[in-house]
């Protein structure tokens, strides 16, 4: 499950989103970001055009958040998706430049960059979008790489392509693209994701991560994976899946065990569930511990992975990977060839090579559920 990132380019008609330019062309009537529809219904949220018609005055209430220009810090405000005949557009209240920040938005220009990152599954919850100007020394060179590339009105782009105009143009340290393309690498390194710390490092040119910052995301990544057990523990507590009698949340009890959960079906069999957790993307790799490993090949109980992600305070997304001791046998085995004296505690995988249920579940803890 990709990133939904998008690459837009900004007209006249989007820049009177903004207060500044809606001031120097007060005749402007529209006051929002067009939103092409072939990017945002049929790649990212197909059943959009519903969702919104079943919402109040047909709009879908969104987070939105600025970076930039020029590498400027985040501006987070409340703003809503809503579709105008045949057009889906980003609206409401135009955005005025930040209390202390005076002047912010005056740089932008048509034929400047939004990249856009929108989150969320059935519908957007979130947009997060960096604005690239191609005046600003911050943004010029990212500005130049990009454009280079993409000559449409909205384009999708890989993360990997990201990160590759990231590389070409290379912005300062401190540019939030940097950032905001680091963060689910950085849940991984927390992790012990070899990998990501390989691709943060490159990214990075050498700066690479400091002690503290090293140690935050490993506490980052600690919170997550207990908060994704708990959100877990309260759905099979609330809302049992079909044909379990109880379960028990084993991993309160025993830290080290090899798995979190083990579940008792009515039928009077046992089946034992590991809690897979990130705050990013569904498809940010997950970790194993050769012990997991070995008891999902050799437990002799049924084995299965909730992936959890997208997880925050009381909320979370996740599907389910079932029996999968028979997809890692050969992992097991080759993990039995390294020379005498050698051993691996943990791997990383990537969600696809398990197969994971489609449907696609949400738990969540509200005041009148605890």
């Amino acid at each position: 499950m990709a990133r939904k990132l998008v690459v837009k380019r900004l007209r006249a008609s989007d820049l009177s989103f903004f207060q500044p330019y809606l001031l120097r062309h007060p005749q402007a009537k529209q006051k929002s970001f067009n939103l092409d529809r072939a990017v945002i219904e049929d790649k990212f949220f197909p059943s959009l055009g519903e969702i919104a018609e079943a919402k109040p005055r047909n709009q879908v209430p969104v987070q939105l958040t600025f970076f930039g220009p020029g590498g400027a810090a985040a501006q987070v405000l409340m703003r809503k998706i809503l579709k105008q005949e045949k057009n889906w557009r980003l609206n409401g209240e135009v955005v005025h430049d930040p209390d202390g920040e005076s002047g912010r938005y005056d740089l932008l220009a048509p034929e400047d960059l939004a990249l856009m990152e929108f989150t969320g599954s059935g519908e957007p919850e979130a947009v997060n979008v960096v604005l690239l100007s191609a005046t600003h020394p911050a943004d010029a060179a990212l500005h130049s790489a990009i454009t280079a590339k993409f000559s449409g009105s909205m384009w999708v782009p890989s993360a990997d392509e990201l990160e590759q105009f990231v590389d070409i143009a290379n912005p300062a340290d401190s540019h939030p693209v940097r950032d905001w393309l680091d963060d689910a690498l950085i849940e991984d390194v927390g992790l012990g994701g070899g990998q990501s710390a390989r691709r943060l490092a490159k990214r990075r040119a050498g700066r690479g991560m400091s002690i503290a910052d090293l140690r935050s995301a490993k506490a980052a990544a600690e919170v997550t994976g207990r908060r994704g057990e708990e959100l877990l523990n309260h759905h099979l507590t609330n809302s049992p899946w079909p044909d379990v009698a109880s379960h028990r949340w084993v991993a309160n009890e025993n830290a080290v065990a090899p798995f979190d959960f083990e579940l008792r079906m009515r039928s009077g069999s046992r089946r034992l569930v590991d809690a897979k957790s990130t705050s990013s993307n569904f498809d940010n790799p997950l970790h194993m511990s050769y012990g997991e490993i070995d008891e999902a090949v050799n437990g002799g109980i049924p084995y299965d992975i909730a992936r959890l992600y997208e997880v925050r305070v009381g909320w979370a997304k996740y599907r389910i990977a079932r029996d999968i001791g028979a997809k890692l046998r050969q992992v097991l085995h080759a993990l039995s060839h390294f020379p005498d004296g050698v051993s691996l505690d943990s791997l990383s995988f990537d969600p696809d090579y398990f197969t994971f249920d489609e449907q696609e579940f949400v738990v969540e803890i509200t005041d009148d559920s605890t």
